[in-house]
């Protein structure tokens, strides 16, 4: 009988195969167990390992985004003071050695009494508008560097921008953020157009 050759030094997420009459694929997933597919289940190994790319290059992307919360005093029915608090989703983009920098929706915090940005870590910090655009709808929030502990600083990274002109259709992205609507979601996809054009006037 014929018997599958397997590199023993494999990548977590590739194999190495020499051809057999019925080939097998070794693989390691996420939670780090591994298994062995016959020819009828390699093609769906060789997915998951795709998937299992992509997940790592949207977990290590995610340390650069962060929960923006819009907090705004009010009075109830009762004449009782309450605080009401939305949730948006912002980056990090920029830090000048005293303040962190971070991108969000300007519609999320126009209304807001108070702003606060819960890193990936989970820890929460204030924050203030440093600019704001209405029509390009982007905030910029500063967050003092002095204010933010040394163990969530070790985790903070910021998102690499680029320009629009590389996109192309057929282009396969990563959406993160809240792309179907809720905060921390993510989703993969395809660029599906890339010829359209919107000018808009700088509200500057």
């Amino acid at each position: 009988t014929n018997t599958p050759e397997v590199s023993p030094e494999v990548h977590p997420t590739e194999a190495v195969i020499r051809p057999t009459d019925t080939p097998a694929v070794s693989t390691s997933h996420g939670n780090g167990t591994s298994k062995e597919d016959d020819g009828k289940g390699s093609s769906v190994s060789q997915y998951l390992n795709v998937y299992d790319e992509l997940r790592n290059v949207a977990a290590n992307t995610q340390k650069a985004l962060v929960t923006v919360r819009s907090h705004t005093d009010s009075v109830n029915w009762m004449g009782e003071n309450v605080e009401n608090v939305t949730e948006t989703f912002g980056a990090f983009v920029a830090d000048n050695g005293d303040d962190y920098f971070v991108a969000t929706y300007y519609d999320g915090t126009i209304s807001a009494d108070r702003l606060s940005v819960i890193l990936c870590t989970g820890a929460e910090y204030q924050a203030t508008i440093l600019e704001r655009d209405s029509r390009y709808n982007i905030a910029i929030l500063r967050i003092p560097m002095n204010t933010v502990a040394d163990e969530d600083k070790a985790e903070i990274k910021m998102l690499v921008c680029d320009y629009s002109n590389d996109i192309y259709s057929g282009m396969p992205i990563i959406a993160l953020g809240s792309p179907n609507g809720t905060i921390g979601s993510l989703e993969y996809g395809f660029v599906t157009a890339s010829g359209n054009r919107v000018y808009v006037v700088d509200g500057q």
